[in-house]
């Protein structure tokens, strides 16, 4: 498998980022999960094995599952520094609204761009 990269750089970034949101990017199949409220990192669709959302009370959580090395549904190459990591899993947590916009709304993006 070679390298997935969806941005050289991140001049190339989408310009209608909003700080502190997550960003799926269609065009280039990416999902971009905000680090810090100006900060973004950059995840290929491909690398992710599932995606849901669920509405507990007041809160929208939003669980994100990523293919990992030695993972049964993809084969990625071995590791060639032992320090490096994989992201297992990734869950996000916001204030729940009542319009379908913030994590329901980005699950929805990222499960369509999956298809």
């Amino acid at each position: 498998m070679d390298t997935i990269q969806a941005y050289k750089s991140m001049d190339e970034y989408p310009k209608n980022i909003t700080p502190g949101q997550i960003y799926v990017d269609m065009k280039r199949h990416t999902v971009l999960i905000p680090n810090s409220p100006t900060t973004f990192i950059p995840f290929h669709v491909s690398t992710i094995k599932s995606v849901s959302d669920q509405v507990q009370g007041q809160w929208t959580f939003l669980r994100i599952n990523f293919h990992i090395a030695g993972g049964n549904t993809n084969q990625y190459p071995p590791m060639e520094d032992t320090n490096n990591l994989w992201v297992k899993e990734l869950m996000m947590k916001t204030a729940s609204r009542d319009d379908k916009q913030g994590l329901s709304l980005a699950s929805q993006q990222i499960k369509q761009c999956l298809k």
